[in-house]
């Protein structure tokens, strides 16, 4: 079975459609740029684009995942 992906990047115009449920999270990162003084975030996640039913005797779901990295730019006041 081949997969044809939606789009190949995603945006914040996107991110009512995505869902975050269950995704694992495998790294943080954080850049800052001394030029342009900003600060960046990221995450490295497998996402799951596609949950699967069960078929039955299963009553567990199957997933279609990508790993991804979720970027967030020009982030300010980062705290721990």
């Amino acid at each position: 079975m081949s997969i044809i992906l939606e789009k190949q990047i995603w945006s914040l115009d996107d991110l009512n459609e995505m869902g975050w449920h269950d995704s694992t999270l495998y790294a943080i990162a954080t850049l800052y740029d001394q030029e342009k003084v900003t600060q960046q975030l990221s995450f490295d996640i497998d996402y799951i684009f596609k949950w699967v039913d069960p078929v039955a005797p299963s009553k567990f779901f199957t997933f279609y995942v990508a790993p991804c990295t979720l970027t967030f730019d020009d982030v300010e006041d980062l705290k721990n």
